[in-house]
């Protein structure tokens, strides 16, 4: 199989395991109090977990990629099973999750060790799969879909990839990791924040979800072409000129959030350049650091923050990438 073709399937992939998750858990839950705690649970199994479960995948040799993608598959179709303890069904499709990003994550990282664009094409799909599972939470039709597609990626599953055998490169550069998980945790908090104005209808969020997917996409895809550093440098200039005048119009704000979101691949292959011999734990690290924006976010709701605010912050991290990659060249 060729390695679009493996890139393309481990895309949809990521797509399917979000919208999986999301239905799940959204479709259990019953009162606000249980959706809170429901989200504590399957945040801390999917994400914080995922550095763990990485450092083990680069620890045991002979585990395959098989091991940590079709087991992730299949405990998200018992997710499905009607009668199952919905904590329990959190508890499975958490660490689902957490073992998809991370065995999935690593394949493509492995598959294209100089490339950024494969990782951008990767986790691009999964905010797709994460806003129609929620819209279609109730939806049996989706479900069923869902639940077919997960069969028909165990069964293309089956054969993947061998792991590299050595990881070659400099020791691990901790200070850089710092920086690069201080970037995501930004960016994360950003996300989070309640900055804009106009009414969240159903269409306007498909808009904005789809500004974060064609950034994602796009980012790494425009670094393999004309660098990290061009890219960093221009994005951040159209953020600088639009951002302040954003919140109030839905279009822009979407326009917004693609440039924004052109950042995602170039931290997660920095990431992995500072943990060369660590490729799983590299990309659980980076995963787990979108937690620490989630937490921020939960300290600082109350408190009244000037916009601009957000500004500095998004300047101060593109700082932090272009001062990251030049200490890694």
């Amino acid at each position: 199989m060729s390695k679009n073709t493996e890139l393309l399937k481990q895309t949809f992939g990521h797509f399917c395991v979000d919208a999986s998750c999301a239905a799940i858990v959204i479709h259990g839950t019953q009162s606000f109090w249980e959706a809170t705690q429901f989200f504590v649970l399957y945040n801390f199994c999917a994400f914080c977990l995922q550095p763990l479960a990485g450092w083990i995948f680069d620890k045991v040799k002979r585990l395959r990629f098989q091991a940590y993608i079709i087991t992730s598959l299949a405990l998200l179709l018992i997710g499905f099973f009607p009668n199952l303890n919905v904590w329990m069904r959190v508890l499975l499709v958490g660490i689902g999750n957490c073992l998809f990003h991370v065995g999935a994550g690593t394949l493509v990282l492995e598959s294209e060790k100089k490339k950024l664009a494969p990782l951008g094409i990767f986790v691009s799909s999964g905010a797709v799969g994460l806003f129609l599972g929620t819209i279609f939470a109730h939806t049996e039709a989706v479900s069923v879909f869902l639940i077919l597609c997960l069969i028909g990626l165990i069964l293309l599953n089956m054969e993947l990839p061998e792991r590299l055998k050595n990881h070659r490169g400099k020791d691990t550069q901790w200070g850089i990791v710092a920086l690069l998980g201080l970037c995501i945790a930004i960016r994360s908090f950003m996300g989070f924040m309640p900055l804009t104005q106009f009414e969240k209808t159903t269409p306007i969020l498909l808009m904005i979800t789809l500004g974060v997917f064609i950034g994602k996409f796009l980012g790494g895809v425009l670094c393999d072409k004309f660098g990290i550093k061009k890219v960093v440098l221009v994005s951040t200039a159209v953020v600088i000129a639009l951002f302040l005048f954003s919140f109030a119009n839905p279009f822009l704000w979407t326009f917004v959030q693609m440039i924004v979101n052109l950042s995602m691949p170039i931290t997660l292959y920095l990431m992995y350049r500072a943990l060369p011999k660590y490729p799983g734990f590299s990309f659980g690290l980076a995963a787990s650091c979108l937690v620490i924006g989630l937490l921020a976010t939960l300290v600082v709701k109350d408190i009244d923050i000037p916009t601009y605010y957000f500004l500095f912050l998004f300047i101060i991290n593109s700082g932090i990438i272009l001062f990251v990659e030049r200490k890694l060249k």
